[in-house]
């Protein structure tokens, strides 16, 4: 393995901020230089897009979960919703 150099992190910021797009403008900037550095902020794209999703679902769930509880006044789902959240609704 080579030796890391200070400031390789700054790779990680246009596959972190700019989810795909980043990681592949940054994969075609290092693939000659850092073959291994290119790929792992490619790698790191695709993982915080994917994270980003599952949270993004979650919360669409939860927000759909809501309306359906509020539009039908089931309380089970009004106390689900309540713990899940930490207070009142």
């Amino acid at each position: 393995m080579a030796q890391r150099q200070k400031g390789e992190w700054k790779w990680y910021l246009p596959a972190g901020l700019f989810g795909i797009f980043g990681g592949i403008a940054t994969w075609f900037v290092l693939r000659k230089k850092d073959k291994e550095l290119a790929t792992s902020t490619l790698y790191f794209s695709v993982a915080v897009v994917v994270l980003e999703i599952v949270i993004t679902a979650i919360f669409v769930a939860i927000a759909f979960a809501s309306i359906i509880a509020a539009l039908s006044g089931m309380p089970e789902v009004d106390q689900v919703l309540s713990i899940l959240s930490g207070g009142t609704l």
